[in-house]
């Protein structure tokens, strides 16, 4: 059953699906083995699951913020570096990060993602990164790969609905990023349902689940529609 922050959240989400369910409905009838199988294919849970109880356990010590230490640890593992102690101060990082978990906590998820403006080298992939790996269940990781594996989610609809990142090879669709990382919580938590309710191999399968099967056929679909 589909999880929800708070009231507020559930009637975003609903309010999302009375516009687009078609849409989402028709990628996901169309695509929905080839995430099975891409899913198989993802090998990097183990590290996911031990940055989860990392996030955790700092949200917990610092009033539902993290310190740069942490933050930088989910960059390394996404990008192999650790360059946001270069562009930002303690402070400025705990106070952010406290105001986007407050906002998540919430179910103002636009709001959330809305709060890596300001810091300087913490562009949407690194601060969806922080606050999707806060709790797999109900949430992914809004990065070029996997927001390019739903392109087609835009086309469908005729418009820019998810936003397409910018990646190494992958063209961005410019947009609203912080919406987009909204909407595609959406989408991803309205998969991860039929999924777990149509095939009972995938009854367990988290929100982070779906996402992980968008990374891998995101990484396959690298040119522009």
């Amino acid at each position: 059953m589909i999880q929800f922050e708070s009231r507020e959240s559930m009637r975003r989400y609903e309010d999302f699906l009375s516009r687009w369910k078609h849409v989402i409905g028709h990628y996901y009838s169309e695509r929905k083995q080839s995430i099975i199988e891409a899913r198989g294919q993802y090998t990097w849970s183990g590290f996911r699951d031990a940055l989860e109880k990392r996030i955790q356990q700092a949200l917990a010590m610092n009033g539902n913020g993290v310190k740069i230490d942490i933050f930088e640890e989910v960059e390394y593992w996404g990008f192999g570096v650790k360059t946001i102690s270069k562009y930002n101060d303690e402070d400025t990082i705990l106070r952010k990060t406290k105001v986007a978990f407050d906002n998540l906590k919430l179910g103002r998820l636009k709001e959330a993602a809305e709060e890596r403006d300001g810091l300087p080298h913490v562009g949407p992939a690194r601060a969806t990164k922080l606050l999707a790996l806060s709790d797999q269940k109900i949430y992914g990781i809004y990065d070029a790969r996997a927001s390019n594996a739903l392109r087609e989610v835009n086309y469908l609809a005729g418009q820019i609905i998810i936003p397409v990142l910018p990646g190494r090879t992958i063209t961005g669709t410019g947009g609203n990023h912080a919406l987009g990382f909204e909407n595609f919580t959406w989408a991803l938590r309205f998969m991860a349902e039929s999924f777990s309710t149509e095939y009972p191999e995938c009854k367990a399968w988290r929100v982070a689940d779906v996402e992980m099967a968008l990374f891998i056929l995101g990484r396959r679909s690298a040119s522009p529609r």
